[in-house]
């Protein structure tokens, strides 16, 4: 499968097309992986954007990957923000059990966040309230909050993610009670996000009134490594594959770059959420 994925020269096409259309940030995803691939693999895309077009680098990774020996690899001030996952499905066991990886990490995390030469902006968490994370809170609340204290320590924000859609849940109505219970009975874990050292689920939020579809007040636009070209990457729609566009149009002579710039037509005029104002992706 990894022969129908992106080339490290497309996908830097890719970037440097978007950003000449006025893309201004560009976020990037990296799972566990050894450094050297990660080297090889996500540095030309940072350079390539930093670089060549300025645009804004956020970066969402687990904090078991080699984030120093990256950053060593990239100009200073090259990052905005650093995001690591804090979930069950990641393996851990408890916010205690993430914290003291944290802790492994304690010289660099310092020196990310005190001298922001290599991180400009914010150092993040995103919690992802799966069922195992309920289960954290509800067993034990105290050792929860103040494990939870200890992670602010170490990072700038934590960021409140739900599971998309929220039929990942079930259908026996579970998720709605436990996000009550935690909205009605925790409020001091801001779970909707207070705009300061905790952000709310963003289409969450659009689900309850609290703001608008965050894909379209930011022209989100997704593109995974097998092509597939989506408004968000929670939203389960697939606009169009980048690849197959590019298959079906060069034998008429249209180069990978034209390719891109068109799909970026395409994207602005016809890609939005489904539902109109509301979150497709929940």
């Amino acid at each position: 499968m990894r022969s129908l994925e992106f080339s490290t020269e497309q996908w830097k096409t890719i970037i440097g097309t978007f950003a000449e259309e006025g893309y201004t940030d560009l976020a990037i995803s990296w799972n566990r992986m050894n450094l050297d691939y990660a080297i090889n693999e996500i540095v030309p895309l940072i350079k390539t954007a930093r670089l060549w077009s300025k645009m804004r680098v956020n970066i969402t990774t687990d904090v078991e990957n080699d984030v120093i020996g990256v950053l060593n690899e990239l100009p200073l001030r090259s990052i905005s923000e650093i995001t690591f996952s804090c979930d069950d499905i990641h393996g851990y066991e408890s916010i205690r059990h993430f914290n003291d990886l944290l802790k492994t990490k304690q010289r660099e995390l310092l020196e990310l966040k005190d001298t922001r030469v290599a991180v400009r902006d914010y150092i993040n968490v995103n919690l992802l309230w799966t069922r195992g994370v309920f289960d954290w809170l509800f067993r034990d609340p105290v050792r929860f909050k103040r494990d939870i204290a200890e992670m602010l320590t170490h990072v700038d924000r934590i960021q409140h993610l739900m599971l998309k859609p929220l039929s990942l849940y079930g259908k026996d109505g579970s998720f709605g009670r436990m996000y009550r219970r935690v909205v009605t009975q925790h409020p001091d874990l801001w779970i909707t996000g207070n705009g300061k050292e905790f952000l709310g689920d963003a289409a969450m939020n659009n689900l309850i009134g609290a703001n608008e579809c965050p894909s379209d007040t930011y022209e989100m636009v997704d593109i995974d490594p097998m092509g597939n070209v989506r408004r968000c990457p929670e939203n389960p729609d697939i606009f169009f594959n980048l690849n197959t566009l590019y298959s079906n149009t060069n034998h008429m002579g249209v180069e990978f770059d034209q390719c891109v710039s068109s799909s970026i037509d395409l994207i602005r005029h016809h890609l939005k959420c489904n539902n109109g104002r509301n979150c497709n992706c929940i």
